[in-house]
C-alpha cells in the first residue's frame, strides 16, 4: 500500500531528518515505533548529500530550475510511501523497493533527477495493543513536484504538485504499480481488483498505524470503503461483546472472590465455635472436679464409740466383776 503526502517550503528540511534518521537530538520523539538499534538496517536508494542541508540544497537547486506562483501554501515537494505487502517473500525485498522507485520515478516529468530522498526503513516495529507485531519495511520517496511548463519563458518546468496528485492518477497508481511488479516477476499484493461499486481508498502509514491501535484491524492491501466499513461495524460489534463478557466475566470474578470470603469467615467461625467447646468442656470437668471435692469435705467421718475395746466389748472388767459373784456365792 502506499500514500502521498504534500509538504509546503518549511516542512521540507524536518521530514528529510526524519527520513534519514539525522535528528539533531537524535531523538524520534514524532515516533516512538522506530528502534535505534535496528537503524543501521536501513539503506538509501539515491544519495544527494552527506548531510541533511546538502540534500535539502539539492533539493532548492532543483524548484530553482522550476517556475513558481508566490504562494505561501505552495507545496515544494511531495512524499510517497509504499509498504512491502506481508506477502512479499523475504528474498525479493530489495528488488522490491527498487522497482517501485524505479516505476514512480518514471511517472515522474523530470524522472529521477527531481528526487532527493529515497530511503528504505527496516528500523520501525511497531506492535498493536496485544503484542503482535505489524510493522513493514517501507520506502519513503520525495521528490520536487516539477511538471512541463509551456507557457513561460526560460523554464522548462513548474511546481505544481496538484498536477501529480489528481484523484484519477492516484486510482491509477496502485493497479499500474501491480502491473509492473508482475511484469518483473516480483510477488508482492499492492492492489486487488475492486468488490462491487466500491472504491478503493488511500490510507498514509499514520492512518493505518491509527486503524490498528484503535480497532485492532490489521490492512495489508488497498481496500474499498465498502469493506473498511464493513469491517469497522464488525469490529465495533465484537468489541462491544468483548465489553459485556468483560463485564461478567468482572461480576463473576467479584462474586467468586465474595464466596471465597464468606468460606473463610465461616471456617474462621467455626475454628472460634470449635474451640470455645474445647474451652467449654475443659471448664465442666474442672467444675464437676471441683464439686466431687467439696462433696467429700462435707461427708462427715463414722465414730468409733461403741467399737472401743476398752468399753463396749472389753472383757477386763465384766469377767472381773463376774468373778466376784461367783466367789461370794461359793
Amino acid at each position: 500500500m502506499a500514500s502521498h503526502t504534500k509538504w509546503k517550503s518549511q516542512q521540507v528540511l524536518p521530514i528529510i531528518r526524519h527520513n534519514l534518521r539525522r535528528l539533531e537530538d537524535g531523538s524520534n520523539k514524532s515516533n516512538k515505533d522506530i528502534k535505534p538499534e535496528l537503524t543501521a538496517q536501513n539503506y538509501a536508494l539515491i544519495n544527494r548529500g552527506t548531510t541533511c542541508k546538502e540534500v535539502n540544497q539539492y533539493r532548492k537547486s532543483i524548484a530553482k530550475e522550476c517556475f513558481k506562483y508566490n504562494r505561501k501554501n505552495l507545496v515544494h515537494a511531495v512524499e510517497i510511501v509504499v509498504q512491502c505487502p506481508a506477502d512479499c517473500p523475504p528474498e525479493q525485498h530489495t528488488l522490491f523497493f527498487q522497482e517501485c522507485f524505479e516505476h514512480i520515478c518514471s511517472t515522474l516529468p523530470m524522472g529521477k533527477k527531481c528526487v532527493f530522498v529515497a530511503e528504505v526503513h527496516q528500523d520501525e516495529k511497531y506492535f498493536t495493543p496485544n503484542g503482535t507485531m505489524i510493522s513493514k519495511d517501507h520506502l519513503h520517496i520525495m521528490f520536487v513536484p516539477a511538471v512541463l511548463d509551456n507557457k513561460h519563458d526560460n523554464f522548462q518546468y513548474r511546481l505544481c504538485a496538484d498536477a501529480l496528485t489528481k484523484r484519477g492518477d492516484m486510482h491509477k497508481f496502485h493497479p499500474t504499480l501491480q502491473a509492473h511488479l508482475h511484469k518483473k516477476g516480483i510477488q508482492a499484493t499492492v492492489y486487488r481488483k475492486k468488490e462491487g461499486d466500491g472504491k478503493s481508498i488511500s490510507l498514509s502509514v499514520k492512518q493505518l498505524k491509527e486503524i490498528t491501535e484503535k480497532t485492532g484491524i490489521v490492512l495489508n492491501a488497498s481496500i474499498t470503503a465498502d469493506k473498511l466499513a464493513k469491517m469497522l461495524v464488525s469490529t465495533i460489534t465484537l468489541n462491544k461483546l468483548k465489553q459485556v463478557l468483560e463485564q461478567k466475566n468482572i461480576a463473576i470474578s467479584e462474586l467468586q472472590e465474595t464466596i471465597k470470603q464468606l468460606n473463610q469467615h465461616v471456617h474462621s467461625v467455626n475454628e472460634e465455635h470449635n474451640l470455645a467447646e474445647q474451652a467449654l468442656a475443659k471448664m465442666q470437668e474442672k467444675v464437676t472436679r471441683l464439686e466431687n471435692e467439696v462433696k467429700i469435705l462435707e461427708t462427715p467421718k463414722e465414730q468409733s464409740w461403741g467399737a472401743s475395746a476398752n468399753w463396749g466389748s472389753s472383757t477386763g472388767w465384766n469377767e472381773t466383776n463376774k468373778q466376784k459373784d461367783i466367789e461370794v456365792e461359793l
